[in-house]
């Protein structure tokens, strides 16, 4: 485990200052870095540091619930270690805060 940490510091490291490059009608145009301009910086330095990240949606079992699962995972030595976090996503029909969920 202590080597996806060091791969995370790495990138802390080297990450620059991501920009807004877009603004949200539905909050006054309030300026944003969309999820392709975070990319754009940050997956160079996840391919660097052998690190993966991905999204899932995923069905709880135990509820009617489902969530995004982002799972970060650093393939660089013998053993594969990963860190996940789930977001709930509502069963209410709102798609603006769903789309939050996704993205961010």
């Amino acid at each position: 485990m202590n080597e996806l940490f060091k791969a995370l510091a790495n990138v802390k490291k080297e990450l620059s200052v991501i920009t807004t490059d877009s603004a949200n009608p539905v909050y006054n145009g309030r300026g944003y870095a969309t999820l392709y301009n975070i990319m754009n910086v940050l997956q160079p330095l996840l391919d660097k540091n052998n690190l993966v990240l991905y999204s899932e949606f995923i069905k709880y079992t135990d509820t009617d619930g489902w969530c995004v699962r982002t799972t970060l995972v650093h393939t660089g030595d013998s053993e594969m270690h990963k860190l996940q976090v789930d977001f709930p996503v509502e069963r209410v029909a709102d798609s603006q805060n769903n789309g939050k969920v996704m993205t961010y």
